[in-house]
């Protein structure tokens, strides 16, 4: 049974579908979508995504900048939850605090998925992601990050030395899902706190499709899957403590 908390630490929860390169997609679709979810998401507004890559090549280490043009459909009762729309692409965002839970958000990501759907003729998905950003604020004290965190950067008799900044991940793969976990620095709120951000992006993996038919239930099994198996695994007792069980 998930674990429930006073002051959860979840502060983003993202669900994106992506649809397969040979599917019908054109300037007409966000429209389409736009008349399937405007009840719920009345609010749209163009949104200019970019992008900066890094890659190597023969001719050495380059650089290349690139724009995407996505739209954003804002809910009516919060704009912290909205639809993002680009090419072959439905996000279902929510950065509501504290989180008020999956059944909360569960009903708005059908609402995208059913729209996306509705104007596809793709009879699978290429790509489904659940991605979760947790911000993990805790006393500033010795070895702080031993006493909460089970998921951690370690190096063994590293003797009076404190960590300042990092980053740093693993990946990990579940039968045909892939999940990757990581651990950053971040700025505390309060100064006497240290502040970290624990991300969880548990996908598809990249080489696998899924029928739209089958995507409900891989919902549900990726959720749990991330909340019993990576969160819980990755934080300890005094952190639970922190932001207060409900037992």
């Amino acid at each position: 049974m998930q674990r429930k908390y006073k002051n959860p630490p979840l502060v983003e929860l993202i669900c994106e579908f992506r649809l397969p390169s040979d599917s019908a997609w054109d300037l007409t679709m966000p429209g389409l979508i736009y008349e399937k979810v405007r009840n719920e998401f009345p609010d749209r507004k163009p949104h200019l995504l970019h992008h900066f890559e890094v890659a190597s090549g023969q001719e050495g280490i380059g650089q290349k900048f690139r724009s995407e043009q996505r739209v954003l459909f804002h809910a009516t009762e919060d704009k912290r939850v909205f639809l993002e729309v680009g090419p072959r692409l439905l996000g279902v965002h929510s950065q509501v605090t504290p989180y008020p839970g999956w059944g909360h958000f569960r009903p708005k990501v059908d609402i995208g998925f059913d729209a996306l759907t509705a104007v596809s003729n793709a009879k699978k998905l290429r790509g489904i992601t659940l991605y979760y950003v947790n911000r993990i604020e805790v006393p500033d004290e010795p070895d702080a990050l031993g006493k909460y965190l089970n998921f951690r950067p370690l190096l063994a008799d590293n003797g009076d030395m404190t960590y300042t900044s990092f980053i740093g991940g693993t990946r990990f793969t579940i039968g045909d899902d892939s999940c990757k976990v990581e651990l950053q620095s971040a700025v505390p709120d309060v100064p006497e706190n240290r502040a970290f951000l624990l991300v969880i992006d548990y996908s598809l993996a990249p080489d696998m499709t899924i029928l739209r038919e089958d995507v409900p239930a891989w919902l549900e099994r990726a959720h749990e899957k991330v909340d019993e198996a990576f969160f819980e695994k990755c934080i300890k007792d005094p952190f639970r403590e922190l932001i207060q069980e409900i037992k």
